[in-house]
């Protein structure tokens, strides 16, 4: 078939694909995306605290409990879409093998069939479909301290004239991993971020942030390969308080309640300490 047009964007196609290059590659990376976000997003538990204009704010599950929270709505909308896309490539295309059982390793496996999906009708409609499900989980994981945030991207975008002068343009977009990944990956612009780097820069930003026990617990599990326990750390820094080791940098107010805060930096020197074997 010739003289058709690309289902994503329109554009002509002379080689009978539902799909065009660019539209392949937006596909591959709204699958790798929302495998990535989806990840993540099983990490946010009831209660996990959200930001709300930069500061911070516990939302513990109400007492009336409801049908579904937000994180098993996100989950089974991608569910659905990825399962139904799933059986409609088996069904189009019985010699394929058999697909993964678990969702993120579905979304993998799609992508890994890229090719095919750009031969058959519905190419289109599973792109649209798959950005969204990214779109749906990004949106969740923004407004969610899951430990796994990797900074604003801060990627150069353009340049803009401001009274004469010219300023650099940034991509505010907030990048997701998971732990095991080396790179992170700006769904915004494109840019690819070495993970160490980024971990790397958020650690010298933190260290003159003042904040409660159990933020800095999950701030620094989210940025340390070597702590896996926000409640174990939580505990680790309350004996450092109550020996003296931790100095208070004042009293915020949480939820109403006046918590002592402390320099993240502090804590990160502390667990450096930690790390190096005692003489004797």
């Amino acid at each position: 078939m010739t003289g058709t047009k690309c289902q994503g964007c329109g554009a002509d196609q002379t080689n009978g694909l539902s799909l065009c290059g660019t539209c392949r590659s937006t596909l591959s990376m709204a699958l790798t995306n929302a495998a990535a976000f989806y990840t993540d997003v099983l990490r946010i538990k009831p209660g996990q605290r959200v930001r709300v204009r930069s500061a911070y704010q516990s939302t513990p599950p109400p007492l009336t409990a409801v049908a579904f929270d937000p994180v098993t709505v996100a989950t089974c909308h991608v569910d659905a879409i990825v399962i139904g896309w799933v059986r409609n490539l088996c069904d189009d295309r019985p010699m394929i093998g058999q697909p993964p059982a678990d969702v993120v390793r579905a979304m993998g496996w799609l992508e890994a069939h890229i090719s095919t999906i750009a031969t058959l009708e519905w190419g289109g409609e599973c792109l649209r479909e798959m950005r969204d499900c990214e779109r749906v989980l990004q949106r969740l994981l923004d407004k969610s301290d899951t430990g796994w945030h990797a900074g604003v991207c801060g990627n150069e975008v353009g340049r803009e004239d401001v009274d004469g002068e010219s300023v650099e343009l940034l991509c505010p977009r907030r990048l997701y991993g998971v732990q095991s990944t080396a790179w992170v990956r700006c769904p915004e612009c494109g840019r690819t971020w070495d993970a160490k780097q980024r971990r790397d820069v958020m650690m010298a930003e933190a260290r003159d942030v003042a904040a409660p026990v159990t933020v800095i617990a999950r701030a620094v599990v989210g940025l340390l390969d070597t702590e896996t326990s926000v409640e174990r750390l939580a505990n680790r820094i309350d004996q450092w308080v109550k020996r003296k080791r931790l100095r208070s940098m004042g009293v915020r107010v949480i939820d109403g309640r006046p918590l002592q805060t402390y320099r993240i930096g502090d804590v990160f020197d502390l667990l450096g300490a930690d790390a190096t074997p005692k003489a004797g």
